[in-house]
């Protein structure tokens, strides 16, 4: 019995002295929370935080270049894809020019080969390009699983993560939060795009006026009414750009937000969608005008403009919110390393690994002996051998 027991206390400190012994610093293994977790500790002159932070940035960096290929080239098939819908709904004949112009840059993009000297990516870029995302996850705006939820728990998901969301998140990914981020970013853009361009147009209105009012006006000094001029345009470009900013902001959002909530409620992206949203915008806008005037302004505006946006965006898939959700979020979540993929063991060995490196950062005594002992030798490479595997956590 005593023989059994130092064995395992022998087991015991073996595995606590060695937790990495073998393994290769790889920032697939963790998750964008366990990332921050090791940047809010990187603080000090100690070497190994030093080459913990350049093995981080390094890798991050190759693999945001990686992604932004794969972004560029999903883009590129879904514009593709709308010439092709539209020759479908107007029943007019293609040729397979295209398609092998397309086919032809995929093949030759395949033969690059890249340099990723620190981070090994999941695919090529044409593979990763080339592979198909849920389009009911696309039109949801949320990581796969989440069609199996009702309506209104997606909902929920989708404006309280926070709140809502899985075990599973961490630390706001943008895998949850993109709807929220779309809706917000795009009101805002639209408002300074809108208000800026209808400030410009009033201020030279009104720099056409100063100049008629201002032919009879004498001024001291040139300089004088160089600054009349100023302040005059100046104040028609603040004005305008808030008068026309907010009523942008106000009737995108709105739009926005029906048409998106009916988007991910019913998981269906229908020309009614916006038909109703941009009647119930319009109607909003307008009332003032008493009910017959918002029913009115409801009525014109879902036939004048709900029904060729949703034309253009449900009828012939340009939605630009699925489009951009397929491109920027979803090739890291189809990834194999994203954390959601991961299965019980990975899941489990990345726990052994952060709680390693966590209690080895946070260490007050760690010193020079430590990091020229064999756990760190090759624990930050300077390149990452790409002909074998990450190896495991624990040899």
């Amino acid at each position: 019995m005593s023989r059994q027991l130092a064995a395992s206390n022998s087991d015991r400190t073996v595995q606590r002295e060695n937790p990495m012994k073998g393994y290769k610093f790889n920032i697939n293994d963790f998750s964008s929370g366990d990332i921050k977790q090791f940047k809010s500790v990187l603080k000090g002159n100690y070497t190994l935080k030093k080459r913990l932070k350049e093995t981080i940035s390094m890798q991050a960096s190759e693999r945001q270049r990686f992604y932004k290929k794969v972004r560029s080239k999903r883009l590129q098939r879904s514009s593709n894809a709308l010439y092709e819908r539209l020759f479908s709904v107007l029943h007019i004949p293609t040729s397979k020019s295209s398609e092998k112009v397309e086919n032809s840059d995929i093949d030759s993009d395949a033969s690059l080969q890249l340099d990723y000297g620190n981070w090994v990516p999941p695919a090529t870029v044409a593979s990763a390009g080339r592979q198909d995302f849920p389009r009911v996850n696309s039109l949801a705006g949320l990581p796969p699983g989440s069609e199996h939820l009702s309506g209104l728990d997606r909902l929920k998901l989708t404006f309280f993560p926070k709140r809502y969301a899985p075990a599973a998140f961490l630390h706001e990914e943008d895998c949850y939060l993109f709807n929220r981020r779309y809706l917000v970013q795009g009101t805002i853009a639209c408002s300074i795009v809108t208000g800026c361009i209808m400030a410009v147009e009033h201020g030279r209105q009104a720099l056409a006026d100063f100049r008629k009012s201002s032919m009879s006006d004498f001024f001291a000094s040139m300089s004088e009414g160089h600054r009349a001029r100023h302040v005059a345009m100046q104040r028609t470009y603040i004005r305008y750009t808030y008068r026309w900013g907010w009523r942008a902001a106000f009737l995108f959002g709105t739009v926005g937000l029906i048409s998106q909530s009916l988007c991910i409620y019913t998981l269906q992206d229908k020309c009614s969608h916006y038909v109703i949203a941009v009647g119930a915008a319009a109607a909003l806008y307008k009332w003032k005008t008493g009910p017959v005037g918002m029913l009115a302004s409801g009525l014109l505006s879902s036939c004048l403009v709900g029904l060729p946006l949703g034309f253009l965006c449900a009828t012939l898939g340009q939605n630009p919110r699925p489009i951009f959700y397929d491109a920027y979020v979803a090739p890291s979540v189809m990834s194999p390393h994203h954390y959601l993929n991961w299965t019980d063991e990975q899941t489990r060995k990345n726990k052994v690994l952060v709680a390693t490196l966590l209690q080895e950062l946070k260490d007050p005594k760690l010193e020079e002996e430590v990091l020229q002992s064999e756990l760190y030798n090759d624990l930050f490479p300077s390149n990452i051998d790409k002909t074998r595997p990450t190896a495991s956590l624990m040899s």
